[in-house]
């Protein structure tokens, strides 16, 4: 059996996670006082869930928050290579 691109270890992206405010080509919003959608989202997020929720269940969080948002639509999006759940350590 030929397979000549096969390794018996994971591939170098494994347990990467990467998160984006919306998908290349579209834009993401901001409001003058409080910044962008995402960030705003993603750190009231983070600061009430993170001792308790992983991470992917925060993302789809944020994303449900900055899709429901405003006059104007945004969509946040990720993709992942992490194998576990990932979790902060909170005090």
């Amino acid at each position: 059996m030929d397979e000549p691109d096969a390794v018996a270890s994971l591939p170098t992206p494994s347990d990467i996670l990467v998160s984006y405010s919306t998908f290349p080509g579209f834009v993401s919003w901001r409001e003058v006082s409080s910044g962008s959608w995402y960030v705003e989202t993603l750190d009231s997020v983070l600061e009430q869930y993170a001792p308790s929720e992983d991470l992917l269940n925060m993302l789809l969080q944020v994303a449900n928050a900055v899709s429901a948002k405003g006059k104007y639509k945004q969509i946040p999006g990720c993709f992942n290579f992490l194998r576990k759940k990932f979790f902060f350590k909170c005090k």
